[in-house]
């Protein structure tokens, strides 16, 4: 399995579950992906769990705080986009429309990071790199494949994250209509997907992606390891067969069989 060696300004670095019961949520990926957790601990009588698959990084987990449940903040995923200079790049976000979560702050001598709320309230976390780059491993069987976000204002999000990390919005061919490919550097980072009047009830969120060899076989074991598959498996061109599904606790995520690429 070929390791990520560097994650460069404006690609997706890391993914992290802020989820009610870690012990659960380990067994339930470490079920569906193949995980193995290994715990760090915090200084406060609780701990970081981080992921791994064949030896590399490749997601991590905490459990949601007090405060944090207080103000309605349930399981999810949060995915981090990598960024050169935590507090320059933190400076343009008010500016820009959105709003600083978390100001800059370093964990440990690991790296520096903030969370923002886009002008659309879609949450996202930025990480400058020090001692850890962020994810070991992307785009193999159980790991991190791709990060979109689902909008109903696709040209202001546009003009927002295009502002901030320098992407480029480009119409994602072959996808059908209302998808967008991210790109940074002329680099495929991610995607953007617009909400339709089939999606009236889904809110405007970042979704994870995890590569699996089999769709339909993933698909078929989250009910088994105590999830819910949220949309069956499908086909969507020019991406491959896509399936989404919560976990025991109810963080949301997707899963993909991508297509087959060449002749």
């Amino acid at each position: 399995m070929p390791s990520v060696t560097a994650h460069a300004p404006g690609c997706f670095c890391w993914v992290e579950l802020g989820t009610t019961d870690q012990a659960a949520a380990v067994a339930f990926y470490g079920g569906l992906l193949g995980w193995r957790a290994h715990d760090v601990p915090m200084g406060d009588g609780t701990f970081y769990t981080v992921f791994t698959l064949d030896g590399r990084d490749v997601a991590a987990l905490y459990g949601l705080r007090a405060e944090q449940r207080a103000k309605g903040i349930g399981p999810h995923w949060l995915p981090y986009v990598a960024v050169g200079n935590a507090d320059e790049a933190a400076a343009r976000v008010t500016g820009l429309g959105g709003r600083v979560l978390a100001a800059p702050f370093d964990v440990l001598d690991v790296g520096r990071t903030f969370i923002i709320r886009d002008p659309e309230g879609t949450v996202l976390a930025c990480y400058q790199a020090k001692t850890h780059m962020g994810l070991g491993v992307m785009a193999e069987p159980g790991a991190v494949a791709w990060c979109a976000l689902a909008t109903r204002a696709p040209a202001r999000m546009v003009e927002f994250y295009s502002a901030l990390f320098d992407w480029e919005a480009r119409p994602a061919s072959g996808t059908g209509p209302g998808r967008t490919e991210w790109q940074a550097a002329g680099v495929p980072v991610g995607g953007m997907q617009e909400l339709g009047p089939a999606a009236a009830g889904g809110a405007p969120h970042w979704a994870v992606y995890f590569q699996v060899e089999d769709l339909d076989r993933a698909a078929a074991r989250v009910p088994a390891l105590g999830g819910r598959v949220t949309a069956p498996p499908h086909d969507v061109p020019g991406v491959g067969r896509v399936a989404g599904a919560a976990d025991p606790q109810g963080a949301g995520f997707s899963l993909v069989q991508p297509a087959p690429s060449g002749p």
